[in-house]
């Protein structure tokens, strides 16, 4: 799998993130975007089966996935490993 690589930082980027508090992101399942993420997933960034992702649980918890189904009503991703979140939670 490639990853993107960061222009400014050098990084490899896990791709666009998006946020879903209320799953359980465990590594080896899928998950389905929700709401607006779908339309911002699949029409404005056009992101298509086996582009990278990054899931938030808003928790600390941060998957990196990658498309497996882009349509205009559902996104779903598959989960496969924990990245460490940029930021601590809000208490």
């Amino acid at each position: 799998m490639l990853l993107a690589v960061d222009k400014y930082t050098g990084l490899e980027s896990p791709g666009p993130y998006f946020f879903l508090e209320d799953q359980l992101l465990s590594v080896d399942t899928e998950v389905e975007l929700v709401g607006n993420d779908v339309n911002h997933a699949h029409r404005v960034l056009r992101l298509r089966v086996n582009d990278p992702v990054a899931i938030a649980d808003g928790r600390g918890k941060v998957r990196r996935g990658l498309i497996t189904f882009s349509a205009s009503q559902t996104v779903r991703v598959r989960l496969f490993e924990e990245l460490m979140a940029a930021e601590s939670p809000l208490q």
